[in-house]
């Protein structure tokens, strides 16, 4: 008989990765609170076609059509599931939606359908009286999955290779052939292995088994080799770059490295220079190489000079083969153009006009029926006119006139000329036959002389020659300025002697830079008082520095002993700074930076003899505090204590790691601190070791974390836990927690008895105790005890009430048996057997299924006493009305006697008396 699918079972998962196809996956996220049973379909649409020469109609299925999905939950407004299919519907979001249907855990498989789509509607329902229900309409797009999937088992340390260290705990994974994607090691001894050496690298498996899987394999030590191979190639080995260098041709060598040259151009199909030679024909021998020159020009279609004589025109005939010269030039349109041994005319189309040329040089317009030139109109580029007095009549240029000698213009009444000739240049009066000079008006000095010319321009202090140019203080003073080349200065014109500027009008009153220095007060040897100095520098420039105040020591031969500077600068990180450069002259140079943001740099080393008290200590890379030559190993933003590796480091923004040679123990987070390595705590062992003051929110604990979890019931000896306690020795109770009030009361504990299993057959007890007499005691054979049970059973608590029927036909079917009990299915060296009595799950499932729940993930099975007690009692009640129905019967059945005797003894006192007749 098949089994019955209720529906029970059914779960809906979704995950947002559209690409997943595991049924069970840590991306499935189970959707809370579904109300009713979702209902997949597919359908295919199909066509009727007619045909006209058949009775028949044929159908055709087109594409497969999947329905759209209802997801109805009882909705919960602070539902994470929820609050996501919301999200999905609101933005459209894309995802899986899983529907396991049936879950067998024994048989590893699960029934399911996976498909991806989105959320198209959605619609809530309900009341103040009514649940309220959200329908979401989920429209499929794709089938991923759909039918009997295997569940994948749990995946552990070592499995596949995950994980594994070489270690007796997690030793390498070494399969003569995976069954699955995994981290693998291919001993050295191995035949499967092409390297002689240990290989270690990934097995990729997707072929039917019977194939070599892929594999890329790295040598475990010595030289590193790579080997790679797929299902249907063989071991390949991948060369890195420096076995490159000696396996293929270097582009530097230009193919010297060749091992045979000859080879190498067989395998190219090329020829060598002398092969080349005797095989083709060589450009500098012009085709003299030729076997067959006629059939040569033939292949290429080409005539011998006796074929193109006697076909074309020659070069040497200058056209004189021509048949006739007249048409020639009446079909290359040149038959206006006619010339004889002096003329060459090109002829108008009546023939009456030509261009002409001359051998003599003249040209022009030639007009054959007058005889006569025709001159070349303005309009035209020409002059108009047959002379030059009529040309520069017709270019209103009479008033221009030009000689051997000179170039003039004249005015409008001829009386004066602006002329030029090959040596002057001005205005000339006809009348007074001289020049007329150019006016201060008009540019020019007014004057014929360079003495009036000075005094019109009111230059006659300047005096310039060949030495330099001089201005007198007046026109009668030897003192003035002068400029000579590469000075300037005031001198005493007749003596030659230079005047020193006094300070009074801004100069230093000497005449070279000591006098100067010491008529300023600044000389070698005298000090300078300066309320501040300002070395001041202007610029735009990314990277530049200010104005420089420098002090040099110098020895008694002007030799450099010691040097300084104070500037400051602007560098590529963009932050103004203030440095102070120190050297010798020579080799050595140190620079302090202070940086405007309160840095300083440049300080190799920092020599304090006394305290070093700052409120704040800045540094930029790294520090060491007492390591041996001041060495640090921890990089970056570190700071070394005691050795190089053992101190601080900054890993990134907020995240600090305490090293200690060389290794990661703790780091520091702004949300926790991580410890690398056991944590230890050395206390007073009368006292906490670690107080974390009160917690307050939901969220609150002392000890918090993420323990993983994975495989049944029996296997929790092999599971992390979130506290292990180990007992100080046999024969003991070891307290686990303990929840108690100083000052006023021990409220409740929780300890573990843990016996010395030769002495003590009683075996490992936990125990929880109350304030008061409460007491409970859990056995490691699988019993409880305690002072009393009680399980809520208030009405209230209670729907769908119905009572027992048929109760005592069903306690019938149960037996009561004695048997040994396994403490777990799978038999090992922690199991314990004890000999007990009691029901079968199995029996008591059968007939009040109620009373029988799966007390773990591996599917065993549990009996609630209450369930059998009420099967008991009700079967009782049954019990007790069939004896009263029973009791009645038999009452009446007594009555019945009872007349019926009465009967008799009348009957028989009747023929007692009849026979005393």
């Amino acid at each position: 008989m098949a089994d019955i699918f209720n529906g029970g079972t059914v779960k809906l998962f979704y995950n947002l990765d559209t690409a997943n196809q595991n049924v069970i996956s840590s991306g499935n996220i189970e959707i809370e609170n579904v109300a009713t049973f979702p209902t997949f379909s597919i359908s295919d649409s199909a066509n009727k076609i007619e045909t006209y020469d058949s009775e028949y109609t044929r159908t055709v299925v087109g594409d497969k059509a999947i329905g759209d999905l209802e997801i109805v939950v009882n909705y919960r407004p602070d539902s994470e599931t929820h609050q996501f299919l919301d999200s999905a519907y609101d933005n459209k979001t894309e995802f899986q939606l899983i529907v396991n249907y049936i879950e067998d855990q024994d048989a590893g498989k699960v029934e399911a359908v996976i498909v991806s789509g989105n959320i198209n509607s959605r619609m809530i329902s309900g009341d103040k009286d009514d649940v309220v229900r959200m329908t979401y309409t989920y429209s499929p797009r794709t089938i991923i999955s759909m039918g009997t999937r295997l569940i994948p088992p749990v995946l552990r340390r070592g499995d596949y290779g995950v994980g594994s260290d070489g270690t007796p705990d997690y030793p390498q994974y070494s399969p003569q052939e995976a069954e699955g994607n995994a981290f693998v090691m291919i001993p050295a001894a191995d035949l499967d292995n092409p390297a002689g050496t240990d290989l270690y690298g990934i097995e990729l498996v997707s072929q039917p088994t019977g194939q070599s899987n892929t594999n890329l394999m790295l040598t475990d030590s010595g030289d590193l080799r790579i080997y790679a191979r797929n299902n249907t190639t063989p071991w390949s080995r991948v060369y890195t770059s420096g076995e490159s260098d000696t396996l293929y041709l270097s582009k530097a060598n230009n193919l010297s490295d060749l091992d045979n040259v000859i080879t190498a151009r067989s395998n190219l199909g090329i020829l060598s220079t002398t092969e080349n030679d005797s095989r083709y024909m060589i450009g500098s021998r012009n085709l003299s190489e030729l076997t067959d020159v006629a059939a040569a020009r033939t292949k290429l279609g080409i005539l011998d000079t006796i074929g193109n004589d006697a076909r074309y025109l020659k070069s040497a005939s200058n056209l004189s083969d021509l048949a006739s010269v007249t048409t020639s030039k009446v079909n290359l349109q040149v038959d206006r153009l006619q010339q004889n041994s002096t003329l060459t005319h090109v002829f108008t189309q009546d023939k009456t006009k030509s261009l002409v040329i001359d051998n003599n040089g003249k040209w022009g317009g030639y007009n054959s029926t007058t005889g006569a030139y025709i001159p070349l109109g303005v309009t035209e580029g020409g002059t108009g006119a047959w002379n030059a007095s009529g040309a520069r009549q017709n270019f209103e240029l009479e008033r221009y006139n030009q000689s051997s000698s000179e170039t003039y213009i004249q005015s409008p009444d001829r009386q004066k000329y602006l002329t030029i000739s090959n040596t002057a240049f001005g205005m000339w009066n006809t009348q007074a036959n001289a020049f007329i000079p150019l006016g201060l008006a008009q540019g020019g000095t007014g004057s014929l002389t360079i003495s009036g010319a000075r005094a019109n321009l009111q230059i006659d202090r300047l005096q310039q020659q060949d030495n330099g140019t001089f201005v007198r203080g007046n026109g009668t003073s030897n003192i003035g300025l002068f400029v000579m080349d590469g000075t300037w200065g005031a001198m005493n014109l007749g003596s030659g002697a230079r005047i020193a500027l006094p300070i009074n009008n801004g100069g230093t009153g000497a005449l070279d830079v000591d006098g100067a220095r010491n008529n300023l007060g600044l000389g070698k040897i005298q000090n300078a008082n300066f309320g501040g100095v300002f070395a001041d520098t202007w610029s735009d420039a990314t990277l530049y520095n200010g104005g420089i105040i420098a002090s040099t020591l110098y020895n008694t031969s002007s030799g450099v002993r010691s040097i300084g500077r104070l500037y400051t600068e602007i560098q590529s990180d963009g932050i103004p700074k203030t440095t102070i450069h120190s050297g010798d002259g020579a080799t050595r140079n140190a620079y302090l930076q202070f940086y405007s943001n309160g840095l300083l740099s440049g300080i190799e080393t920092l020599g304090v003899s006394g305290k070093s008290r700052t409120g704040t200590l800045a540094v930029v890379d790294r520090m060491t505090v007492g390591t041996p030559g001041d060495a640090t190993a921890l990089g970056a933003r570190s700071i070394a204590i005691g050795d190089s590796d053992t101190g601080l480091a900054q890993r990134s923004d907020g995240v600090l790691d305490v090293y200690c040679d060389s290794t990661a123990i703790t780091t520091f987070t702004p949300s926790n601190i991580q410890m690398q390595r056991q944590l230890r705590i050395a206390a007073d062992p009368t006292n906490a070791p670690i107080d974390v003051g009160t917690r307050t929110t939901g969220s609150g604990s002392f000890i918090t974390g993420i323990v993983s979890g994975g495989g049944g019931w029996a296997s929790w000896r092999d599971r992390p836990a979130g506290i292990i306690v180990q007992p100080a020795g046999e024969n003991q109770v070891s307290s686990i927690w303990k929840c108690t009030q100083w000052g006023k009361s021990h409220y409740a504990a929780m300890g573990v008895y843990n016996p010395n299993p030769a002495s003590d057959p009683v075996g490992t007890m936990v125990n929880l105790s109350c304030e008061g007499q409460g007491w409970y005691f859990y056995g490691s054979s699988g019993n409880a005890t305690g002072v009393g049970w009680v399980s809520s059973s208030d009405q209230r608590l209670r729907t769908n009430i119905k009572p027992i029927t048929g109760a005592l036909d069903k306690l019938i079917k149960l037996n009561g048996y004695t048997y040994n009990k396994r403490s777990s299915f799978v038999e090992d060296e922690y199991t314990t057997t004890t000999h007990e009595a009691g029901l079968i799950a199995q029996e008591v499932q059968k007939v009040l299924p109620e009373a029988v729940t799966e007390a773990s993930p591996d599917g065993m099975l549990g009996v609630s006493s209450y369930g059998v007690q009420a099967l008991i009692i009700n079967a009782s009640k049954e019990l007790n009305t069939k004896v009263e129905a029973q009791a009645k019967t038999i009452m009446v059945i007594s009555e019945h006697i009872q007349d019926q005797q009465q009967q008799i003894d009348a009957l028989k006192a009747l023929v007692q008396s009849l026979i005393t007749k």
